[in-house]
Parts: C-alpha cells; sequence; structure tokens
C-alpha cells in the first residue's frame, strides 16, 4: 500500500484484496485500487467499488497516477463507521505517543 498526500488529504494506491478493501473502508480514505492481473475476486470487487464512486480503479499496465490524482474529486470514499473504526484507533494511539 502507498499512500501520497495532496491538499493536506491522504490518497492511497492500493492492491484490490478483500482485507486492504475493508481496511479502507474503516479508514475513509480516497485510493486507486489495482486489481492483480487474473485474480477475478480483486477485479470484481474494483470494478463493484468503481461504478458506485468510491474508488478509483486502473489496470495494472494502464496505470496513470497523474489522471487518478486528477480524478479523486469524483469519488466519495466507502466510509464503514462504529465502534472498530480504524481510523479512530490508529488517531488515539498517535496521540498519546
Amino acid at each position: 500500500m502507498i499512500g501520497a498526500s495532496l491538499h493536506s488529504e491522504t490518497f492511497v494506491i492500493s492492491r484490490s484484496g478483500y482485507s486492504t478493501v475493508m481496511d479502507l473502508s474503516q479508514l475513509g480514505l480516497k485510493c486507486l485500487l489495482i486489481p492483480t492481473p487474473g485474480q477475478t475476486e480483486q477485479e470484481y470487487l474494483a470494478g463493484h467499488l468503481s461504478k458506485a464512486k468510491y474508488i478509483l480503479t486502473q489496470k495494472q499496465y494502464d496505470m496513470n497516477i497523474r489522471e487518478a490524482l486528477d480524478a479523486q474529486s469524483t469519488i466519495t470514499p466507502l466510509f464503514l463507521s462504529g465502534q472498530n473504526n480504524l481510523r479512530a484507533i490508529i488517531q488515539k494511539a498517535l496521540e498519546s505517543q
């Protein structure tokens, strides 16, 4: 997983595995997901979330990071809040350091 800051926001570039998607949904971050070629579940998940405008997706061999950064305003990140909110847990841990 790679993170880049742009305009004080974090933009994540990662594979589109189920566990990664669930972690990102707890963080509420905008992201570009790159399915591993031949991994049909990753391809399906990335396609489904992209159609719903939660994430951006590109094929591994056709990646264009600039295009993704420019298009990030077109998505609203999937954010599942609740008592297991990973973002809040990480923030609390950082504040206690």
